[in-house]
């Protein structure tokens, strides 16, 4: 039983050693930095992200609010990285990446009205 483990994870391993599976890796860790799933990525990674996007987005568009285009480059890059992790791991089904989307918003609004209690 312990064998067929040891030999599991030494698949896994040589495969993580090849040229696809150090990208696919490279993939992994980018999307677990941009997405939810870290909970120290808002302050160093996602709000300043968001924000230089915007700032450019606001350029492009003045019309358009600084708040809609913030809260909107914040939910890309949090879906941003919860599809670089599946895509990292396999390709994701539409149902998978429905889940995604749904959650990364409920995130996204979390976040929102956390924030506009918070800051009045």
């Amino acid at each position: 039983m312990a064998l067929r483990g040891y030999t599991r994870l030494s698949r896994i391993l040589s495969e993580l050693a090849t040229p696809r599976g150090v990208a696919r890796s490279i993939v992994f860790v980018i999307g677990y930095i941009l997405s939810p799933a870290s909970w120290w990525n808002d302050a160093f990674v996602n709000i300043p992200l968001a924000y230089l996007i915007a700032w450019l987005a606001s350029r492009l568009f003045p019309s358009v609010g600084f708040p809609w285009l913030f809260g909107g480059a914040y939910l890309a890059t949090n879906i941003l990285g919860m599809i670089m992790m599946h895509f990292s791991v396999k390709p994701p089904s539409k149902k998978t990446l429905a889940i995604d989307m749904v959650v990364s918003a409920a995130y996204t609004l979390a976040v929102i009205a956390l924030s506009s209690l918070i800051l009045g």
